[in-house]
């Protein structure tokens, strides 16, 4: 049997449907058995639920309608930092992101993030005393609990004052680095709790001022932790990775290898406590102290802030920024926190990702993905200039795969509904870069799977929320294993039953097009027969770019040996019929120095391009119009293998382009850019010709051209 849902503010309504008396199913065959049935109980859509900013004002305001009717405030954010909904940040193509909000957005807008057994304090009477970057310990361990697939609970100071702590289902509280100010009221409440059972882990003695800043000559929790301060040293945790922390970062540190900093890690001093792990030197450095029925760990390495330090880029981001994907110290970290929350605190983990196989991007194209060139700049597979490319045609320059664990890029936001048998798994992956055209194909293509895991064993059946499909996976007496394919940028939302029932909500209509009438509609504007086999542009577009040739140098770029003829046929006639003074070249562009050494300007003298690696050059080229930093406008941004042997494809970059009055393009908008039009005084956006075709393909496009110029 399964319900169609009808979500309405005062409820939920439901009707049931009936099905014949076969006998009953097991896990996926029966969800897959009833799927015409599924997709009958699709239910109809609440109307707030087609905007994001609608989407989260409704939750937001049911969230403050329980909190009312529990007396006490609502903060039961399930996924940390910035209080996402579900974590989503992408630089992609907006009818694929416009299409995923409209079929997960019912979800989203109808359920609410699920309370964690894992609890991290946010210590709003430090934050409010101090200055500075104050949230880089409460970042950083967002960041790591995340990474090692241990969703949070956001638990506000506020609530444990009002005596709200031990009503929120939590095993483990976390109180970040560096909280140093606390309430004594808030302090007697943790206190209590972990008295009744709970587990405290304090990175750094906390609760040493009181909420005016006031010192205390103790901590307020220092006979729950079973510790004082003992001093500091600048040693890294011994059998640990938890070491003093090389900065890495696109802008914070680059892939230096070793670091001058001098931080300061606390010394424990142990009262009643036990020495887990010791510094170098053989000060305490991690120490456990039973207490009533709980436990307290203390430690005195600042977790949270050197995570930061390990690479403040992606993590002030909030996603795996350009190269830094899997930044070595964050890696071994992450490992550590799973293990040690396992195997010390005793906590058995809902989730993980056995272990990720992912296509990556690799040498200089990953500062930047889809910004540089699919042949390269070098045949040796060991030069960052080597490119490696999903379907290149040359030998071991395919994108390869690697199996990764742990995984660092995927999240899980739990997600649920009073009333609802179905639980709701968001996942999204914070790997995302900025993309260019051929980048975002890349990555679409490109493989990234993840074997995931929930430890549940009752689960009977998953489903794609997205894809409307049942999800196939392996069961034992422990939980689920499963395989879910995650692109960069993206989300998706399963649904988990533990009975022959799956709840879904039914997508928000789609305001755009979709398939088949985009599909119809290029049929039509294309007059329902197939193109002609050379498609060329009128003899006025071509006389007019030809004319803004005259009286300096023109550049014809072949790339390959085979496309040089066509180039000297066009610049032939070019200089003797039109007396331009053009020659040919293979490539203007010359290798830098280093990987993250900028891009010389010297691509910018090209006008002619001939060659499939241009295909689509004039969106690529020139219409990521900020990435000028990272050599966005060389001219090789595309893929291969278009238009395909027997076509070719003439084009001329735009007539206008978002530039300021010197021609500049804009790394970020501000009011001096306006769409302009292009002028031959700017050579990065000056009109050039596109020849996408090879060999002989190229030579016909060439006679075209040059026959429709002498008409």
């Amino acid at each position: 049997m399964y319900e169609r849902l009808k979500c309405v503010d005062d409820g939920i309504e439901s009707v049931r449907l009936a099905r014949d008396s076969r006998d009953e199913p097991n896990l996926l065959d029966e969800v897959a058995f009833w799927r015409n049935e599924l997709a009958l109980a699709a239910t109809e859509v609440v109307a707030y639920a087609t905007e994001a900013d609608r989407l989260r004002a409704g939750l937001d305001a049911r969230l403050r309608g329980e909190a009312d009717e529990r007396g006490i405030q609502a903060e039961r954010v399930a996924h940390g930092y910035m209080d996402y909904q579900l974590g989503w940040h992408s630089i992609t193509n907006h009818w694929l992101t416009n299409r995923l909000l409209h079929r997960l957005g019912p979800t989203v807008a109808n359920t609410a993030p699920e309370p964690q057994r894992i609890g991290l304090l946010l210590p709003r009477a430090t934050y409010d005393l101090s200055e500075g970057a104050i949230y880089y310990a409460y970042m950083g361990w967002d960041w790591m609990l995340q990474a090692a697939k241990l969703p949070y609970t956001r638990i506000d100071e506020r609530i444990v004052r009002e005596r709200g702590l031990s009503t929120l289902g939590l095993e483990v509280l976390i109180i970040p680095d560096e909280t140093r100010a606390m309430d004594s009221r808030v302090a007697a409440e943790i206190e209590r709790w972990v008295t009744d059972g709970g587990t405290l882990v304090a990175s750094t003695i906390p609760a040493t001022e009181d909420e005016y800043g006031r010192p205390r000559a103790e901590s307020a929790l220092a006979k729950v932790l079973g510790v004082a301060d003992g001093g500091k040293v600048c040693e890294p945790v011994e059998g640990t990775p938890l070491t003093v922390t090389v900065p890495h970062g696109h802008y914070s540190g680059k892939w230096q290898e070793a670091s001058d900093r001098k931080p300061e890690f606390q010394v424990l001093s142990p009262t009643t406590a036990t020495v887990l792990a010791p510094y170098r030197g053989g000060k305490p450095a991690i120490a456990v102290h039973r207490f009533g029925a709980g436990e307290a760990f203390a430690l005195g390495y600042p977790f949270g802030r050197e995570a930061v330090e390990c690479e403040r880029t992606s993590i002030g981001f909030q996603r795996s920024y350009v190269w830094f994907v899997r930044e070595p110290q964050l890696v071994a970290r992450t490992a550590w926190l799973r293990r040690f929350f396992i195997r010390d605190l005793g906590f058995r983990p809902e989730y993980e990702v056995e272990y990720a196989e992912v296509e990556r991007i690799e040498g200089v194209e990953a500062i930047a993905p889809g910004f540089h060139m699919p042949k390269g700049l070098s045949d040796d597979p060991g030069d960052p200039f080597f490119i490696r490319t999903v379907g290149d045609p040359r030998r071991d320059h395919e994108v390869r795969t690697v199996r990764e664990s742990p995984d660092m890029a995927i999240r899980f936001f739990p997600r649920s509904r009073d009333g609802l048998s179905t639980r709701y798994l968001g996942i999204s992956t914070r790997e995302v870069h900025y993309l260019g055209p051929r980048a975002t194909i890349q990555m679409i293509l490109s493989k990234h799977t993840y074997r995931c895991r929930i430890n549940e064993p009752r689960i009977r059946a998953i489903w794609d929320v997205a894809r409307d499909v049942p999800v196939g996976f392996e069961k034992d007496e422990k939980g689920v294993s499963f395989t879910i394919s995650l692109p960069s940028g993206h989300i998706a939302m399963l649904a988990l039953s533990e009975g022959p029932k799956i709840q879904l909500f039914g997508s928000a209509p789609f305001p755009g097009r979709e398939k088949p009438e985009t599909i119809a509609r290029c049929r039509e504007l294309a007059g329902g027969t197939p193109p002609p086999e050379t498609v060329i542009l009128t003899r006025g577009d071509l006389r007019g770019w030809a004319k803004d040739l005259a009286g300096r140098e023109t550049l014809a770029s072949y790339g390959e040996e085979r496309n040089r003829p066509a180039a000297e046929k066009l610049v032939a006639f070019l200089r003797s019929e039109l007396g331009v003074d053009a020659k040919v070249i293979a490539q203007a562009v010359k290798k830098p120095p280093a990987p993250d050494a900028p891009i010389g300007r010297e691509y910018e003298s090209v006008d002619i391009l001939i060659g499939d690696e241009w295909t689509n050059n004039d969106m690529g080229m020139l219409g990521a119009y900020w990435g000028i930093a990272y050599g966005a406008h060389l001219p090789f941004t595309a893929t291969y293998a278009w238009p395909g042997p027997g076509r070719a494809v003439a084009s001329l970059s735009r007539r206008y382009a978002l530039i300021d009055e010197g021609g500049r393009i804009p790394f970020a908008y501000t009011h001096e850019y306006r769409l302009r039009l292009v002028d031959r005084r700017f050579p990065l956006v000056r009109r050039k010709l596109f020849i996408a075709a090879n060999g002989a393909d190229a030579e016909h496009a060439v006679d075209a051209v040059v026959d429709l110029l002498r008409k």
